[in-house]
């Protein structure tokens, strides 16, 4: 008995299948054997454990076929096939990006959104952004202007990273995926009308040393997304006492801080910009 969750519902539906007696026929290539009834088998149920199944066997042959199976008439089995091509991890991110802005089933859509964080996560990319019924906000987040005159600074991602950190800690915040514009955007929350977008674009100064204080500022412009009209600033100042010494590390820390206490100012009034 092989246990089957269909997306969309909570129903754990067990189901007595075949596929292990088929592998066994088709010479023990379970991959070979999930692929087809994938493609062919009527019953949608038995088509969703085949893509999930695919999900798990390592090999690069499945991306194809679940590519295909996000053309399936049945919600279930699209989300299976996305879920599987998240947990492959070996490719099919543009079929995923293709089939995310046509998918009009929440529960499939939510999938397709989820397998693409996976896989923008596995190379590197970021994965801030998966949007749902209970997502109100959607920020993206500008390029950060880096006054520290560090050589190869690392500032402007520590900034990024941290306002991600500090908002993805909330309910209801997407972060769009860096120099995202407003045609990728709208595709993104396309029909969604309870979602606000909004831009915040930092700047962190130069740490400033004086007797045994060190003081960092940041700020953040925030501004309506994708219409960039600036609603308002946050400044945020903060100045560590005691017997400090020059320290980019020490510096790093304090920003982080800094980044934090701005968002924490942030969301005590973002129900107010207009």
């Amino acid at each position: 008995m092989i246990q089957v969750l269909r997306h969309g519902c909570s129903i754990v539906v067990a189901l007595a299948l075949t596929l292990a007696a088929s592998a066994a026929r088709a010479g023990g290539d379970a991959t070979a054997t999930a692929i087809r009834e994938l493609a062919t088998n009527s019953d949608f149920r038995v088509r969703t454990q085949a893509a999930l199944s695919l999900g798990g066997s390592d090999d690069v042959k499945a991306v194809d076929p679940l590519c295909r199976a996000l053309d399936d008439t049945k919600a279930a089995v699209r989300a299976a096939a996305a879920a599987a091509l998240g947990k492959l991890g070996k490719g099919g991110e543009a079929c995923l990006s293709e089939h995310e802005t046509k998918e009009t089933t929440d529960s499939a859509k939510v999938a397709i959104q989820k397998a693409i964080g996976a896989l923008r996560a596995a190379s590197g990319v970021s994965a801030e952004c998966v949007i749902d019924a209970k997502t109100r906000y959607y920020i993206s987040i500008g390029k950060t202007v880096d006054n520290t005159q560090r050589k190869k600074s690392k500032v402007p991602e520590l900034v990024r990273s941290a306002l991600t950190k500090a908002l993805l800690r909330q309910k209801g915040f997407c972060i769009g995926p860096d120099g995202e514009n407003k045609a990728g955007y709208q595709k993104r929350i396309s029909g969604k009308t309870q979602i606000r977008g909004l831009l915040l674009s930092p700047k962190i100064q130069a740490a400033e040393y004086q007797d045994d204080a060190v003081t960092v500022r940041f700020e953040i412009a925030i501004l309506t997304f994708p219409e960039k009209a600036l609603k308002g600033m946050i400044p945020v100042k903060l100045t560590q006492q005691g017997a400090v010494k020059k320290s980019e590390q020490a510096e790093d820390e304090l920003f982080r801080l800094a980044v934090d206490r701005a968002v924490e100012k942030l969301l005590k009034n973002i129900e107010r910009i207009e």
